[in-house]
């Protein structure tokens, strides 16, 4: 009896640390008090212009604009689920929605100039990132 009433002790206590640890990581990955939309961005700039800065001096750009908000103007190259590409041939900004664009029930044609607030991630091989976009119109 006494053994029984241990495993069952020793069980409820993995399932408690198991619970905890899944919400601190959930508020870690998606943290509550974060809103972009209330957020002053660091910058208000044009995808080329965005891209050319980070081309030329990749490190200085990563301190001045990296994982800061920004305010991105561009022209849709690309629209898929949950992003949008912005700018012209190897110079692409690939937004990632916060909401996707069917949630937002707003479609995206390539061609038309959009104005999102995001949160710029850097530089990597073929594109610029900025994540958790929003749109703010133009």
């Amino acid at each position: 009896m006494k053994l029984k009433k241990s495993y069952l002790h020793s069980r409820l206590i993995v399932m408690f640390i198991t619970a905890l640890l899944l919400s601190v990581v959930y508020f870690v990955v998606f943290p509550p008090w974060f809103s972009i939309e209330s957020e002053m961005p660091a910058a208000d700039l044009s995808s080329e212009d965005l891209f050319a800065t980070f081309v030329d001096d990749p490190s200085g750009a990563h301190y001045q604009y990296g994982d800061k908000v920004i305010v991105i103007e561009g022209v849709v190259t690309l629209a898929g689920p949950g992003f949008v590409l912005l700018g012209k041939d190897m110079e692409i900004v690939r937004c990632v929605m916060r909401k996707t664009i069917y949630d937002r029930k707003k479609t995206y044609r390539k061609g038309d100039p959009v104005m999102f607030k995001g949160v710029c991630r850097g530089l990597n091989l073929t594109e610029l990132l900025v994540t958790h976009c929003v749109d703010i119109g133009k």
